[in-house]
């Protein structure tokens, strides 16, 4: 995220410490973003003590912690996640990543809705359809 001189970070100068503030404040907006009511009085536990949908949410806040953000690949970013978080994790993902280019692998298409452009079908890791992300929707398969 940040560009840290590492001397400058092993003298403790007053730079250094101003750019971790600065990179601890924006993982504490995407973690807010992700759920203040679920991070905020927890921020300083480590990862593994969330259940795994939280847990793909903290990996979701740490990716759009960079900046700047040109490119973001997803790998199924809904597993684990309730149905009913889907659709807001969806916008936010939208909206955050409004100016990168965003790359999603998953198998629910209907969790796409609203996220992305267009939709590729893969099988057998060949690209066998390509639309537009609006005609694409129910069981159709393994999409990218």
């Amino acid at each position: 995220i940040g560009r840290i001189n590492v001397l400058a970070a092993l003298l403790g100068l007053p730079s250094a410490r101003r750019e971790q503030d600065r990179i601890a404040a924006r993982g504490r907006a995407m973690l807010d973003l992700f759920g203040a009511d679920r991070f905020g009085p927890r921020e300083n536990d480590p990862a593994g003590v969330f259940s795994f949908g939280n847990r793909r949410r903290i990996e979701m806040a740490r990716c759009l912690a960079a900046e700047p953000l040109r490119a973001l690949v997803l790998d199924e970013p809904f597993v684990g996640v309730p149905p009913d978080d889907i659709n807001g994790l969806s916008r936010m993902l939208r909206r955050e990543t409004s100016r990168a280019c965003l790359v999603v692998a998953e198998h629910d298409i209907d969790a796409l809705d609203g996220l992305v452009d267009r939709v590729m079908r893969l099988e057998e890791g060949k690209v066998v359809s390509e639309s537009p992300a609006a005609r694409v929707s129910g069981d159709q398969g393994p999409m990218a």
